[in-house]
């Protein structure tokens, strides 16, 4: 399904990457299979996790504090940041510069 829709890199932002659930999932498994389709993982739990929704959110369509408090994040510098990170990693990368970011090179990530 990602690859047929020119999927090139899947980012992980789960803090633990692990399901309970789903094992094909877990950070074990997960790199691999992408890896047979094509498709490049990375770990950056920097640009996911628990975030708390500030008091004077603008975020209030999000009705779910935990969606809420993940969208006031996005829109800080710390955020941007990050993602900035991961988009220059992918650039790094295609150009065959060596990205040290997250066991890189053991799970060929971006």
């Amino acid at each position: 399904m990602l690859a047929a829709h020119g999927v090139e890199t899947l980012v992980d932002v789960r803090t633990i990457p692990r399901s309970r659930h789903n094992p094909q999932f877990n950070r074990e498994a997960l790199p691999e299979s992408l890896r047979a389709a094509g498709i490049e993982y990375v770990h950056m739990q920097g640009l996911g996790g628990l975030r708390h929704a500030r008091r004077d959110s603008v975020n209030t369509g999000w009705r779910n504090l935990s969606f809420r408090g993940f969208a006031d994040y996005m829109q800080t510098p710390e955020f941007a940041a990050r993602a900035m990170v991961a988009a220059m990693g992918k650039v790094l990368n295609e150009s065959g510069v060596k990205d040290d970011r997250d066991e890189h090179q053991d799970q060929t990530g971006v």
